[in-house]
């Protein structure tokens, strides 16, 4: 369908007020010097994720590239059934293929073998989970491959370390998985993503409405306040129950997972502590 007159005037003035047609050239560029056969745009369902999977679509329209794309949705196993949802639907709106990935271990079977996952040398959850997954496609990919994430340095002050200097890179830096990764709203703060979505008119995944996170990954969720656990009880009860079950299934290592998982106890009412096992975290 071709786009009518007014609709190609708002369109750029959304790319002028929020610096894409210059981000464009920049992508372009990044596109020249690196020259890649595939792009992955990775996509989580939170607001990060889903304006720079929006951003991305826009530049790579302006730059008129024609490089493969694909959008890629790791799928945990232990996210809020809305979520996936709303990832399904979301990704329709864009011209791109999609694929979900998904880890080789489940949630539980990490549970089994080490134990709550605890900030720190702990949370095994993300590696299994999310790292080993992707790590695993992009290495089946052949060619130079550039994924595309929703990373933002002022995220936190980790953040700024870690990412800041790749604002002197064209926002690309080498990714962990020998890719290159770029990330397009690097510079973005939470104000000018909310400005965004309202400027872009994207929908909000309707978990983030209900406890202020995306849900794709509840494997923290003995870490998180009693109000958003009992929010999630209160508009996800399925999922609530679920998620409940799996963490009774639990082999506690430590006092500190004990600790943790006694508080989800607690907080839902019910006894789902079959045994508690001594000894420190295990060994990854």
């Amino acid at each position: 369908m071709q786009m009518t007159l007014q609709k190609f005037f708002e369109e750029m003035d959304l790319l002028r007020r929020f610096g894409l047609l210059e981000e464009a050239e920049n992508l372009k560029k990044v596109v020249e010097i690196y020259r890649p056969k595939n792009i992955f745009i990775l996509f989580s369902g939170g607001k990060d994720s889903m304006v720079a999977l929006d951003v991305f679509y826009r530049l790579y329209k302006t730059a008129k590239l024609n490089v493969k794309t694909t959008i890629i949705h790791i799928d945990t196993g232990i996210g809020i059934s809305a979520c996936k949802q709303f990832i399904r639907e979301f990704v329709k709106r864009y011209p791109f293929d999609f694929k979900v990935l998904k880890p080789e271990m489940s949630f539980e079977e990490g549970l089994k073998k080490w134990g709550v996952p605890l900030h720190g040398r702990c949370r095994w959850c993300f590696r299994v989970l999310k790292y080993q997954p992707l790590s695993k496609f992009l290495k089946s990919v052949n060619g130079v491959k550039l994924s595309v994430n929703g990373i933002r340095i002022h995220e936190s002050s980790r953040r700024f370390e870690i990412y800041g200097e790749y604002l002197k890179t064209n926002k690309v830096y080498k990714g962990r998985h020998k890719e290159y990764s770029y990330c397009p709203i690097l510079d973005w703060n939470r104000e000018k993503v909310e400005e965004y979505i309202k400027a872009a008119g994207l929908p909000v995944n309707p978990v983030y409405k209900a406890i202020s996170m995306s849900g794709e990954c509840m494997c923290m969720l003995h870490d998180l306040s009693e109000e958003k656990i009992m929010k999630i009880k209160r508009f996800f009860p399925e999922d609530y129950e679920r998620l409940m079950n799996i963490f009774s299934k639990a082999d506690l290592k430590g006092k500190e997972g004990v600790k943790r998982v006694k508080k989800l106890e607690k907080i839902s009412c019910q006894c789902f502590l079959p045994h508690i096992a001594s000894g420190g975290c295990a060994n990854e």
